[in-house]
């Protein structure tokens, strides 16, 4: 269950919300939030002296939790990540992915140029 004035989940026995202090009686919607959320990341597929492979991923957070909305091909890189070609076509393809999935773009980012962020309508 949720608070229905801030939103925060409850445990069923709550009686008022922990967090505002709202209580639960015709205020607690059962509704699960609308969206679930994911942004472009990037991890280390693999390492040897000679050369690293990296790919982007969606990290995505829904009801039920974190999970994996999709990757990118390996490339080879090394960070800090510049924005360069080799960086930009797997980049491009998740972006694809992603939206062909139903996510949609939110126009938010986080402090790298890929770390784009989507949002998708949860599936009642």
């Amino acid at each position: 269950m949720y608070c229905g004035k801030c939103g925060t989940k409850l445990p069923e026995e709550a009686n008022f919300c922990l967090k505002c202090g709202t209580s639960r009686k015709g205020d607690v919607s059962s509704a699960e939030p609308r969206y679930e959320f994911c942004e472009i990341v990037y991890t280390v597929a693999s390492k040897s002296l000679l050369s690293c492979y990296l790919l982007f991923w969606a990290k995505a957070v829904g009801s039920k939790g974190s999970y994996d909305a999709g990757k990118s091909n390996q490339f080879s890189g090394n960070f800090p990540m510049a924005h360069v070609n080799h960086h930009v076509n797997p980049h491009n393809s998740l972006i694809n992915k992603l939206v062909g999935d139903g996510w949609e773009p939110t126009g938010d980012r986080g402090e790298q140029w890929y770390s784009l962020r989507f949002r998708r309508l949860l599936k009642e």
